[in-house]
């Protein structure tokens, strides 16, 4: 039971790592501001899809496998 929640917590937190590089909170590249800039404006929209897609899957399947274990 416990191994299905931490492997749920893991994909959520890869997609929320997704989305804070995607929007700018962490810097791709923190020693230089241009470089991070650049990332961004190439894979912004890519890396913000991805990230809302695995939170979602995260718990989809988190939810999914907790209800069969009980049932």
């Amino acid at each position: 039971m416990y191994a299905i929640i931490i492997n749920g917590i893991i994909e959520i937190s890869l997609g929320v790592m997704m989305l804070l590089f995607a929007y700018g909170v962490i810097p791709v590249n923190p020693g230089n501001q241009e470089k991070s800039e650049q990332w961004r404006k190439k894979f912004s929209k890519l890396m913000k899809v991805c990230g809302y897609v695995i939170i979602f899957l995260g718990i989809m399947q988190t939810v999914m496998k907790a209800y069969n274990l009980n049932h």
